[in-house]
């Protein structure tokens, strides 16, 4: 079905950006732990927030896209819904960034998710 070459192609990304997220992580701890405690923990509390979010908008959106509106035929629906979680992330980010940083790029792909669930679940 999929060759090793292809396993790897899959792979490696999402190997990359669990990578990824968790230096982000350590970086963050590591920058307010001379604040103190508290500081270390808000940022601890805030991305487990993040995260939990993100994979619970992620799957549903998976569940929607691909288990219910590519079967029924509404492949148009999974494009827009697609394209416009995009587009809000895209936006989001321009705006949210150069105010809040890393946490704005977190909201701006928690929104941007929200985005692709809300119109998946309209289209069904």
């Amino acid at each position: 079905m999929f060759s090793n070459l292809d396993l790897v192609k899959l792979t490696v990304p999402l190997f990359l950006s669990s990578l990824l997220a968790i230096v982000t992580n350590l970086v963050d701890s590591a920058m307010v732990s001379s604040a103190g405690e508290a500081a270390v923990s808000g940022v601890s509390l805030v991305t487990s927030l993040d995260i939990l979010l993100l994979i619970f908008f992620t799957s549903m959106n998976s569940l929607l896209g691909i288990q219910f509106l590519i079967p029924l035929g509404k492949e148009k629906a999974y494009t827009l819904a697609t394209t416009g979680g995009a587009i809000v992330s895209v936006a989001g980010n321009l705006l949210l960034i150069p105010i809040f940083g890393v946490y704005g790029s977190a909201i701006a792909c928690i929104v941007a998710e929200m985005t692709v669930f809300l119109i998946s679940y309209w289209n069904l």
